[in-house]
């Protein structure tokens, strides 16, 4: 796959995390069953985006990391290549409704200023 097909699909997902950060739980988790396997990825990349970027603002950072704690494992689990995508989609469901609204709303500034778009 080329990189102007990938940045080209990253443009196009950004609706779709900006309308997740805005659902309430229970419309977030059952919009999370009909997604597609695209769609999954790139918010695992937010997930592990967020966990290690060190661009991140320190007060914000510290916001994540603390709410993050809970679930850590399950984050970093989220955030790794190659594991089971059927358990990934699994555990995602499962905590979707908490912290993944600070995970997009933190990721998303940065996907719009690496592929050079101006917020909305």
């Amino acid at each position: 796959m080329s990189k102007r097909s990938v940045r080209h699909q990253l443009k196009c997902a950004i609706p779709l995390l900006k309308a997740l950060s805005r659902m309430d739980d229970a419309s977030r988790i059952s919009t999370l069953d009909h997604l597609t396997d695209h769609a999954l990825q790139v918010i695992y990349q937010c997930i592990e985006n967020c966990i290690y970027n060190a661009d991140l603002p320190k007060k914000l950072r510290k916001k994540i990391k603390t709410t993050l704690s809970t679930h850590k494992n399950i984050y970093e689990y989220l955030s790794q290549a190659g594991k089971s995508t059927k358990r990934k989609k699994t555990l995602l469901k499962q905590i979707g409704g908490g912290e993944l609204p600070l995970i997009l709303t933190s990721t998303i500034p940065q996907l719009e200023a690496v592929l050079g778009i101006s917020p909305t």
